[in-house]
């Protein structure tokens, strides 16, 4: 591997303004391999050199630049690609996945790549439909989607299944509704969410252990039991039949489903259990992520219970948190959940 391969790796991180642990969890590697990469200790393989390349790079001959001093020449772009063997489904997961981390530039890449390799009238469609939320046009996303539907009666034999149709369109009105929350507008978000729910729901009455349908709509189920429309002790049997489900997530959505199922159980009343919950969480995996989690169950508990303990425990693990990541404390002085702590 070239050095320049190191430098330019932390050249780029630093410009995006991520610690390693937090490239590492947009890539899904350990902070430990960011470092050993840096450091020009490791030679990374191809997925690993390409995955960091499409999440940090900002244009296609950046990507090149990458993968060329990753030891990985002679490639072209079309070959630089996550696309190639991967299903239409498993595609556009991937290319959610980005949009979710706000990796829009990447996301626009990929549906790029894809509108060359899927040439069906209803995915190119669905891929319009993707853009627009790579461009944060959610609206535009989901008039793209009931297209796509309207195009799918057209064309029986479509290789789209309704499921994804069905499932993509929940995930469109959801982005909606939290675009829309971000906006304080709650009245117009929970409508969406609720909508988002309703096709989530049409996914799930057809395939009920479908582990993305039951993931993201555990998702909107937490967002409407914290606006008070639905119960806590819902999400928490929903995110329960995620785990029973075993499915062959990602190590970054089984610890997102964990911290958000002990999250929900604390919501519902049950502060000891989630206590015990977490600690077994936190002795596996101790980042910023399920550290940021932890203290917002405190909160929630002390909210619930005005018992002092719960407070002091919060501040503890806060001086942890400022001490293991002092670049991140601006995102915790910014979460409205953690306030009785600032």
């Amino acid at each position: 591997m070239d050095s320049s391969f190191s430098q330019l790796l932390k050249d780029l991180r630093t410009q995006k303004g991520w610690s390693m642990a937090q490239l590492g969890e947009n890539a899904e590697l350990s902070d430990a391999y960011i470092s050993l990469l840096e450091s020009n200790k490791r030679q990374p393989s191809h997925k690993a050199a390409l995955k960091l390349s499409q999440i940090l790079a900002d244009s296609e001959d950046q990507v090149i630049q990458l993968m060329t001093a990753a030891g990985y020449p002679n490639l072209e772009p079309s070959q630089q690609s996550l696309v190639s063997e991967a299903s239409f489904s498993d595609f556009t997961q991937q290319v959610l996945s980005q949009v979710r981390q706000g990796n829009y530039l990447v996301a626009e890449q990929l549906i790029s790549e894809g509108l060359k390799k899927f040439q069906d009238t209803v995915q190119i469609q669905m891929l319009v439909a993707h853009l627009e939320l790579a461009r944060q046009h959610s609206h535009l996303a989901i008039i793209a989607m009931q297209a796509a539907l309207v195009a799918r009666e057209s064309y029986p034999n479509s290789q789209v299944d309704f499921i994804d149709l069905y499932l993509n369109m929940g995930i469109c009105h959801f982005m909606q509704a939290s675009q829309l929350s971000q906006k304080n507008k709650a009245e117009q978000a929970l409508e969406s969410y609720q909508q988002a729910v309703e096709f989530f729901e049409r996914v799930l009455g057809k395939e009920p252990e479908h582990v993305y349908c039951l993931d993201e709509y555990a998702r909107c189920l937490y967002n409407l039991a914290h606006l008070e429309q639905e119960s806590w002790k819902k999400v928490v049997s929903v995110y329960k039949k995620i785990i029973s489900v075993r499915a062959d997530l990602s190590e970054q959505v089984k610890k997102e489903v964990l911290c958000f199922a002990t999250l929900a159980t604390t919501r519902a009343g049950k502060p000891a259990l989630a206590e015990t919950l977490f600690a077994q969480i936190l002795f596996t995996t101790f980042d910023a992520f399920t550290l940021h989690a932890y203290l917002c169950h405190c909160c929630y508990a002390y909210e619930q219970s005005k018992q002092q303990k719960w407070l002091n425990q919060a501040h503890k693990e806060l001086a942890v948190f400022a001490e293991t990541f002092p670049d991140q404390m601006e995102r915790l002085k910014s979460d409205s959940e953690l306030a009785v702590l600032f």
